[in-house]
């Protein structure tokens, strides 16, 4: 079993992701400034390279998840998602650890040209946040070349319970609320790959065991899931009427404006990894 180091360790992901590897055997230490005055800074160096010392794999999964297309929060993303993660790899590099899971995004991509997105597909990124993710993948393949394995995991929607400020607690959070059709901010028309967080922990496991050094994968479902059936989905398990939303919805469904978005996860497949589409009973969970 892998000594395994998670840093941004208490956040979503990372404190699904802990759990998941403890209860596989794995020996795993949490890096997170969410930890208080006692926490880890990735932005503070010589933190990160006394955490790294003696660990085989680190998932690097910290930093500024904002995807604000102004330049608001860009000192704390160029901080933390640049050269917070140079200090991690760098650090690993010197530690002599054995591979290191880079946490990138969908959002490396911008707004695809064509669907499925695959690893070949441009990178255009359109926030700060997805450029801030590109280049981190770039130090990867870098430090790569240079002798310290490196996978990179390019995440779409994963979702799960303990989740907050993304599409679908904020839909589940809305009907609790008013019990009724919600609105849906943008086009409806709009697509999105969702994967469980169950689903998203198993595959950066199977990264961590798998990957090619270098190589960057998408991590996704494979399927595309329209926000208005997202919606209807959510409704439906909350006992909410589709006929109700439908008709409170229609009206914002607009095909040739909409962004549509999921993964070609051959690259993955290949590794072994089976998905699972989104469906009710991943829902559950969070809708409780």
């Amino acid at each position: 079993m892998a000594k395994v180091l998670v840093t941004g360790g208490r956040g979503f992901i990372g404190s699904h992701l802990s759990k998941f590897l403890e209860g596989k055997g794995h020996d795993v230490s949490i890096f997170s400034k969410r930890d208080g005055k006692g926490g880890g800074d990735i932005a503070d160096y010589d933190s990160v390279l006394k955490a790294t010392s003696g660990i085989d794999w680190v998932f690097h999964l910290a930093g500024v998840s904002s995807v604000s297309k102004t330049g608001e929060g860009s000192d704390e993303i160029f901080k933390s998602n640049i050269a917070g993660t140079h200090n991690v790899l760098l650090a690993c590099h010197q530690n002599k650890v054995e591979r290191v899971v880079f946490a990138s995004s969908s959002y490396v991509y911008g707004k695809p040209q064509s669907i499925p997105v695959s690893e070949k597909s441009a990178l255009a990124p359109r926030t700060l946040y997805g450029l801030s993710k590109l280049v981190g993948e770039e130090y990867c393949r870098y430090y790569s070349r240079i002798g310290l394995q490196t996978i990179i995991a390019r995440l779409f929607n994963a979702f799960g319970e303990g989740q907050t400020g993304r599409v679908v607690p904020d839909f589940i959070l809305r009907y609790k609320k008013s019990k009724s059709p919600v609105e849906i901010l943008g086009n409806s028309a709009d697509s999105r790959d969702f994967l469980s967080i169950d689903q998203a922990c198993l595959a950066l496991l199977l990264l961590a065991e798998k990957g090619k050094s270098g190589e960057a994968y998408n991590v996704g479902s494979g399927v595309e899931t329209r926000i208005l059936d997202l919606a209807k989905l959510i409704a439906q398990e909350m006992g909410s009427k589709n006929d109700a939303l439908r008709k409170d919805l229609n009206y914002e469904y607009d095909e040739g404006s909409a962004l549509r978005m999921f993964a070609d996860i051959g690259k993955l497949k290949a590794l072994g990894f089976t998905p699972k589409s989104l469906d009710e009973s991943q829902l559950s969970a969070m809708i409780k």
